[in-house]
Order: structure tokens, then C-alpha cells, then sequence
């Protein structure tokens, strides 16, 4: 923050020479190679690991498949003894059968014991009771994988368990003996670990790793290394918690004897678990002495780059000293006295930079020229602009006061033309000549009025006394007075209202004032006979009143304008007709008081127009304006002529005529 204000104040930043910058530029170099060497390096590490896993659990899946092959062939070989003759036959020869299967199953397995039970766990035989003690065996507690053999009629090794007979920990392989087409009997043949031990341990010499196998408790059955020591002993936490995460997987824990190892795990069908480990430090090894050769590596090369960098940057930094010294006086277009380095690109940045001297002081010399053209050409505007608002102001000061003026003699004359009216005798050309007088003197009266309501809108002085209007009362006033007026009884103004307009906040005189503007111009602009359509329909946020014509159209590119004040696009029209351009100007400032707005349409000359006006329900809180005291009013002042306060003194009726299209009616005709 304080860096960012210094620099804001136009202090410069923290610079740095130019021999530092050209030593930084090795390291630069050399470091994101070094370090993209590292990343590449630990990728490949990363994939060799990989390989190692996928070879870890391909040796796993092979050493399961084998000592699946292992169970099955010992479960073949019983089931083959289990349809020997002797034991085939009624009473069944049992010294002969043990006899018998002992010479086929040892050479192949170490068996410690041949069973021969039937349902209610009563042993017909047991290899391991003399022959002479076998009658009366007390009958033993089938295991759960002995039931399941009587069940599903197939063979089944069991888990490690504890012999009754013997008591010690071994498995079991169990087949079925059928006799008149279902089991009878199980033969259940005990394994020691010995036969599995050996098994793991040739596997483990051909690939220097630690193998074991656990039984479906995670009991450790078998071990390629201490097998005897670790007999029956149930896994390790971690191995626990390994074993316990899926059928198969990889993962690095400690061993028993304490060493981090790659381990992978294949379970069987059976349930026992194959355990796999080969050491993860040769993978580390690899990986941290690569590392330490390509650190050693790039210093090295860090270093050469930096000496070399040191030799170049010194002679670089003189000549550019050298230049910056003299750049002050190449600058102002002098001769700076440079001795030339022998470096190519400086000596080209040297005639550069007098080049740009002699074209900079031609530069500032010429912006300074229209710098001081623009300052003059500014004042000259500031100058034009400040006489054209106090021009814009003593405009509207002129029409108020014109308006004002212009509207005081109205009433005496009015008053005089109805007296006259009303004399008796009158000729019929006095007759006439009273009501030319009287229908002037209105059109002149409206005119006035406009003005004074033109200045009312450039002032701001326009009041709104909003209370809740019904909306369709005031069109139906505003149309009924449409109707009556001189050019509104030959056109066919139609009224179509949607049922449930309800009511707005608004100002009554003032929306009636709109729409009668409204009205007025859709007359002043149709011809005889033509239709005039009102439509009106609202909903929850407001209300849209749509006047349509088919009069004489409005040329697009006009319809931006429309709404300004005495704006008249065809002057023919209002010349014939009267007006001052001001009566859509009044829509739309008293349209946007109420926080509406208004918009007009046309297809193009002589296809009729559409004006549309929006009202909210309410009147937005910033739309409303305040409360203003009004200043007490002015002693009037003394009239240049006399005439003015005498001819007013007559009394008479005051004339109301029908307001005419176009004009707006304001709320206090003596306000200004």
C-alpha cells in the first residue's frame, strides 16, 4: 500500500542494476529447467512405482492362483479316495482305506490326520487313534465348514483351528462320501502349515519378497520368513485394516519385524488372504539419489551461467552508463559526445536516441502551439456557452412576463365584447362583428394561456394535489369534452374501457388536462369523418391509455422529437389551426410528475398516429414533489397606460367557453 502511494506521487519504484539483472538471467534459466527436470523426474519415479505395484499385484494374483491350484488338486484327490472300493463297501474296510490313503496323500501332502465322520459328528475313523482304540470314539462338534459340505454335497477347506484330538492349529480340506446318491459321510483330511510354508517360501526365493497367507479370520497360516514364530498369530492393525478394505488392493505398512513394505493382497474363494510385500526403500533410493544428481547437476550449471553472466554484464553496464550520462543532452537535441562501445545494439539505441531528441523538441514545441490554440478555442466556447444561458433565461423571463402581460387585458375586453353582446340595438353586421371579436379574443386567450403553462414546465412551478382518481371517469370527461368541442362533433371518437380499471394516485385536472391534449391533437390532425379510438386497459403496477387517429401520420425519424417544446412539424397545419407547439410538451412533463411516461407511434405520413400513456398506480415517493410556501404575491405594478385599471372596471359575467383542443387548463389561471 505505502509502495503504490509513493509510486502515485511520483516516486519511483525500487530499481535494480543492470549487471544484477544480467546475473539474475542464469538462474532464471537454469531454475524452471532444473525444476522441470524435478517434476519429470518425480513422474517417472512415480510411474516406475506404479510398474512396481502392478508387477506386486500381478506376482500376487499368480502365488493366489497357485495355491488355489494346491487346494483344489488335495480336494480332487480326496474326493477320488472318497469312491474307493473299501470304503464302498458294507461294513466299509477302514484299516485298509486309512492304509490306502495314506500312500496316495503323503508323497503329495503332509497330512496329519484322515477323518472319516457322519452327521451327528461320530468319527467312523481317525488316523490319528490306533486302530485298536477306534471303537467307541466319542463323536466331536462338526465345524461349520463340515455342515456346509453335508449341505451343499461339494468339497470345502476349512479356516485354522484348533483339533480337539490333537490340539493343534491346522486346516482341514473336507469332501463328501455319497453313498445311494447322497452324502453320508465327510472325509475331512488335516494339513499342517508345512506343506503352504514351503510353497511360500520357493515362491519368495525366486522373487526376494515376504509372502503370507491368512485364513478367512486373518490368522496367519503360512510365512515365507519366520513361519514358525508367527504361526496362528491374526494380522497387524495395519494389515487389519488393509485386508479388511476390499478382496484385493495395494498398500505400504510395516511388517512384523518393523520394515516399511509394498504390500499387495489377493483374497480366494475360500476366504484365505495371499500377502505380498517387497521392500519400498529401493524405490525411495532410486528416487532421492536421481534427485541429488540433477541438484548437483544444475548448480553446477548455475554456477558457469552466473561467472559468465558477471564477465558480459560488466562491459554491457559501462556502455549503458555511459549512455545514460549523455541521454539529457541527446534529448534536447545536442550533441552528447559519445564514445561508441562496440556493441552493436547500444550504438544503434545511441543514433536512436538522437533521432528521438531532434523529433521530441519539434514535438513539444508543436503541442505547445495547440495546447495554446485549444485554451483559446475553450474560453472561447466557455464564453459562447454563458451567453447562450443567460440568452436561454432572459427568454423565459420574456415569455413569463409576455404571458403575464399579455393575459391582464383579457378579461376587460371579454367583458366589454359580452356588454356589447348583449346592447341593444345591434345590427347584424355588429352582431357579427361582436362574435368575430369574442371567438379572437378566446384563441388569444389560449395562446396566453399556453405560454404561461410553457413557463410553469422550463420553471418547475407545476404542483401536482395527488388524491386516488378513478381513471375511468376522467376519460370518459376528457372525451365527452372532445366530442363537444367545434372540430371534435364531425369525428367519430369511439371508447373502449377493460372492465375493472380501477383507480390511481394522480391528479385529477392535471390527467384531464393530458388527455384533452391528447385528444386535441388527434382532432387537429384528422380529417372530417374520421375515426378516433381511446382504448384503455391497466393492471397491478399501472394503467395505459392508447389515443389512435387516422389522420395525416407522423414521418419516424420525427417521432424523437414530438414531445419538445414548441416543437411543429408541419407548419402549414398549425398555422391554419393555431397552436405554439406547446400542448405535447405539457403531456409529457406532466406525464413524467406522475412517474409515467408517454410514447407516440406512426406508420409514416398518412397512416394515422398512436399516443400511449402509462400511469403508475402510485406515484413514486421521488417523483412527488415537496411542499413549497409560495412567496407572497408582488404589488402590481403601475401600468405605463391608464386604460388598463379603467377598462377593467366594468363588471360583468365571466365567460367560460368550451376549452378547445390542444390547450391546457391550468389550476389557478393568476399564477404565472
Amino acid at each position: 500500500m505505502k509502495q503504490a502511494s509513493a509510486t502515485a506521487a511520483g516516486a519511483p519504484p525500487r530499481a535494480f542494476g543492470m549487471q544484477s539483472l544480467l546475473m539474475a538471467l542464469p538462474a532464471i534459466t537454469v531454475v524452471p529447467l532444473l525444476l522441470l527436470a524435478a517434476v519429470l523426474l518425480y513422474v517417472m519415479a512415480g510411474r516406475a512405482k506404479d510398474e512396481a505395484w502392478g508387477a506386486l499385484a500381478a506376482d500376487t494374483q499368480e502365488l493366489a492362483r497357485e495355491i488355489e491350484r494346491e487346494v483344489a488338486s488335495a480336494a480332487k484327490l480326496l474326493a477320488v479316495l472318497s469312491e474307493a472300493p473299501v470304503l464302498q463297501a458294507e461294513p466299509p474296510d477302514l484299516e485298509r482305506f486309512d492304509a490306502y490313503a495314506r500312500r496316495a496323500i503323503d508323497p503329495i501332502f503332509k497330512l496329519e490326520s484322515v477323518a472319516i465322520l457322519d452327521r451327528d459328528g461320530r468319527r467312523l475313523m481317525d488316523s490319528l487313534q490306533p486302530s485298536q482304540a477306534r471303537e467307541g470314539l466319542s463323536p466331536v462338534t462338526l465345524q461349520l465348514v463340515q455342515r456346509q459340505v453335508f449341505e451343499t454335497e461339494r468339497p470345502a477347506i476349512s479356516q485354522l483351528y484348533e483339533s480337539p484330538i490333537s490340539g493343534r492349529l491346522s486346516v482341514s480340506i473336507n469332501v463328501p462320501v455319497i453313498r445311494d446318491g447322497r452324502p453320508r459321510w465327510v472325509m475331512s483330511a488335516r494339513l499342517g502349515p508345512e506343506h503352504f510354508t514351503g510353497l511360500l517360501a520357493e515362491h519368495a526365493a525366486r522373487s526376494d519378497r515376504v509372502v503370507t497367507l491368512f485364513d478367512g479370520n486373518n490368522r496367519l497360516i503360512a510365512r515365507s520368513r519366520e513361519a514358525e514364530r508367527h504361526f496362528g498369530r491374526t494380522a497387524s492393525p495395519p494389515a487389519l485394516q488393509a485386508l479388511q478394505s476390499g478382496p484385493s488392493g495395494a498398500v505400504e505398512f510395516e511388517s512384523f519385524e518393523g520394515s516399511l513394505l509394498m504390500w499387495s493382497w489377493q483374497r480366494l474363494p475360500s476366504g484365505w488372504t495371499v500377502l505380498v510385500g517387497t521392500p519400498a526403500a529401493v524405490y525411495k533410493a532410486q528416487l532421492y539419489t536421481s534427485m541429488a544428481r540433477l541438484a548437483a547437476a544444475g548448480l553446477g550449471a548455475l554456477a558457469i551461467g552466473l561467472a559468465a553472466a558477471a564477465l558480459l554484464g560488466r562491459r554491457i553496464t559501462r556502455s549503458v552508463s555511459t549512455m545514460g550520462e549523455s541521454a539529457s543532452t541527446l534529448l534536447e537535441g545536442r550533441d552528447s559526445g559519445y564514445r561508441w562501445s562496440g556493441v552493436r545494439q547500444l550504438d544503434a539505441l545511441h543514433r536512436t536516441l538522437q533521432l528521438a531528441g531532434s523529433r521530441l523538441a519539434a514535438a513539444v514545441a508543436e503541442r505547445s502551439r495547440a495546447m495554446e490554440a485549444k485554451r483559446v478555442a475553450l474560453d472561447a466556447e466557455r464564453a459562447a456557452r454563458a451567453e447562450a444561458e443567460a440568452a436561454n433565461r432572459a427568454k423565459d423571463e420574456f415569455l413569463a412576463m409576455l404571458s403575464h402581460e399579455l393575459r391582464n387585458p383579457l378579461p376587460p375586453i371579454v367583458n366589454m365584447v359580452k356588454l356589447l353582446g348583449r346592447s341593444e340595438p345591434l345590427t347584424d353586421q355588429g352582431r357579427q362583428a361582436v362574435g368575430v371579436i369574442a371567438r379572437q379574443v378566446e384563441h388569444l386567450k389560449r395562446l396566453v394561456d399556453d405560454l404561461m403553462e410553457a413557463t410553469r414546465v422550463t420553471k418547475g412551478m407545476i404542483l401536482l394535489q395527488l388524491r386516488p382518481v378513478d381513471v375511468a371517469a376522467v376519460i370518459e370527461e376528457a372525451v365527452e369534452a372532445a366530442r363537444a368541442s367545434g372540430e371534435g362533433q364531425d369525428r367519430r371518437i369511439t371508447l373502449e374501457i377493460a372492465p375493472g380499471l380501477g383507480h390511481i394516485q394522480a391528479d385529477p385536472v392535471r390527467i384531464k388536462q393530458v388527455l384533452e391534449n391528447v385528444l386535441g391533437n388527434a382532432i387537429k390532425y384528422s380529417r372530417g369523418g374520421d375515426a378516433i379510438h381511446v382504448e384503455a386497459a391497466g393492471d397491478a403496477d399501472g394503467v395505459e391509455i392508447r389515443v389512435r387517429d387516422e389522420g395525416v401520420g407522423i414521418d419516424p425519424e420525427h417521432l424523437s422529437r414530438i414531445f419538445g417544446l414548441f416543437v411543429q412539424l408541419d407548419a402549414t397545419i398549425d398555422r391554419a389551426r393555431g397552436g405554439l407547439g406547446i400542448g405535447l410538451a405539457l403531456v409529457r412533463a406532466l406525464v413524467q410528475m406522475h412517474g409515467g411516461r408517454v410514447r407516440a407511434e406512426s406508420e409514416g405520413k398518412g397512416r394515422g398516429a398512436t399516443f400511449a400513456v402509462w400511469l403508475p398506480r402510485q406515484v413514486p415517493l421521488d417523483m412527488v414533489p415537496p411542499v413549497v410556501e409560495r412567496p407572497p404575491a408582488p404589488r402590481r405594478r403601475v401600468s405605463d397606460t391608464p386604460t388598463e385599471a379603467v377598462d377593467a372596471a366594468p363588471p360583468a359575467p365571466p365567460i367560460t367557453p368550451a376549452t378547445p383542443q390542444g390547450a391546457s387548463t391550468p389550476h389557478d389561471a393568476s399564477t404565472p
